[in-house]
């Protein structure tokens, strides 16, 4: 199932509900496109828009808890744009342009990140960024 929100929490209601593809309401035809692809594939897609939601949700939800302590693991200052990047919904080649290094880097960068972080998938490096305050909105 594709689903198509306008709030974070729409998001991940929808999740819960079985879909494997959400989008915004307002998303290019690409990212509809590769929303269709990725369902047909039953491979979770998220469109950087609706990515940047959740994280603006994730935010707000970790400015009201306690501060953590520090992460054990440091990461590179390298690590922690493209960190940012991620956070902010850009796609692997977008964060490539936008850092001048090449897609290869920058998915060798986020594994080298969840390896360090001890996570699994972009999903849960995100939320261990927001929940650690990694990066800076």
């Amino acid at each position: 199932m594709i689903a198509a929100v306008r709030q974070a929490r729409d998001a991940a209601a929808l999740v819960r509900r079985g879909a494997i593809a959400v989008v915004s309401v307002n998303e290019t035809t690409s990212s509809m496109s590769h929303a269709i692809d990725a369902a047909r594939a039953r491979r979770p897609y998220t469109s950087p828009s609706v990515a940047a939601l959740v994280v603006e949700e994730l935010f707000s939800q970790v400015e009201e808890a306690a501060p953590l302590p520090p992460p054990a693991t440091s990461l590179s200052t390298r690590e922690r744009e493209l960190l940012g990047l991620i956070c902010a919904g850009k796609t692997d080649r977008e964060a490539a342009a936008e850092l001048g290094i090449s897609v290869h880097t920058v998915r060798s960068h986020r594994q080298s990140m969840m390896k360090k972080l001890g996570v699994r998938g972009a999903a849960q490096l995100v939320r261990t960024a927001i929940e650690r305050r990694l990066i800076d909105r």
